[in-house]
């Protein structure tokens, strides 16, 4: 499957997902939301098939995404709002997912295929929402793997496939091998995910 193939799904999940909050997603937000899930998806045990993001001057950025939610905006899937144009002559916009994306989310929802990373976006969702949609890209500029690696400069492909390469990972692999056998030792994926996402914060608000 191509990469933009699986984006369209990513796309289509995050929008829902960020519908549920009422928000809507400008080009840059999109692509932070899916970046904070790929680099946590290994954790969850989810196969990742896609190119990873590079380096930007607006921190990680993947092109197929941008793909992605371009061809669902043909297609009806997804409604562009608050356009802009900016004084270089490019256009901005905020994405928001329609009816009929609603839909499409609804059956990927219920194929178990996808259950795992709809889980996973979802739980990513809860956590943005407490610390504030404002700051989700501020968040990201503080992920560990993205902030090793911004200092090679625009354009460097950030691999996000193994604890070699992905600081996230590392950190929280190290968070579980540290609880366990403590009590907390009950602690799952979403418990682990969701302490790191407090780890963040807590560096934001430091």
């Amino acid at each position: 499957m191509s990469p933009i193939n699986n984006r369209l799904k990513d796309v289509i999940i995050s929008l829902s997902v960020a519908n549920f909050y009422n928000q809507d997603l400008g080009r840059l937000r999109l692509q932070k939301f899916i970046y904070l899930a790929d680099i946590i998806s290994l954790y969850w045990g989810i196969i990742n098939n896609n190119r990873g993001h590079k380096t930007y001057k607006n921190g990680p950025y993947d092109v197929d995404i941008q793909n992605a939610v371009d061809v669902l905006a043909f297609r009806g899937f997804v409604s562009i709002t608050q356009t802009n144009m900016k004084e270089d002559g490019s256009i901005t916009g905020s994405y928001r997912i329609t009816d009929v994306g609603r839909q499409l989310f609804d059956t990927m929802e219920n194929n178990k295929l996808f259950k795992r990373r709809i889980s996973l976006f979802k739980l990513i969702g809860v956590n943005i929402e407490q610390s504030g949609w404002n700051n989700l890209k501020a968040l990201v500029y503080l992920e560990p793997t993205y902030c090793f690696n911004k200092v090679s400069g625009w354009g460097f492909r950030l691999d996000y496939s193994s604890l070699l390469s992905n600081d996230t990972l590392r950190i929280l692999d190290g968070l579980k091998k540290m609880l366990v056998g403590s009590n907390d030792s009950y602690m799952n994926e979403t418990d682990f995910t969701t302490l790191y996402f407090k780890l963040l914060t807590a560096k934001l608000h430091a």
